[in-house]
C-alpha cells in the first residue's frame, strides 16, 4: 500500500481534460501553444520597450 499526502490541488482541471480529449486535442493544443508563445513575446517586447 502507498500512503501519500496532497500537496496542492487545481480546481476544474478535470473539466479541461475532458474537453481536450480525442479529436479536439489535434487543434486545441497547437492553438494554445501559439497563443501562449505570442503572449510571452508581447510581454517581453513590452518590457524591453518600457523606459
Amino acid at each position: 500500500m502507498i500512503r501519500g499526502q496532497l500537496w496542492y490541488a487545481v480546481p476544474y482541471v478535470g473539466y479541461v481534460t475532458n474537453v481536450v480529449n480525442g479529436a479536439n486535442r489535434d487543434w486545441i493544443i497547437p492553438v494554445l501553444t501559439v497563443a501562449l508563445f505570442g503572449y510571452a513575446g508581447f510581454i517581453a517586447a513590452r518590457g524591453a520597450l518600457d523606459p
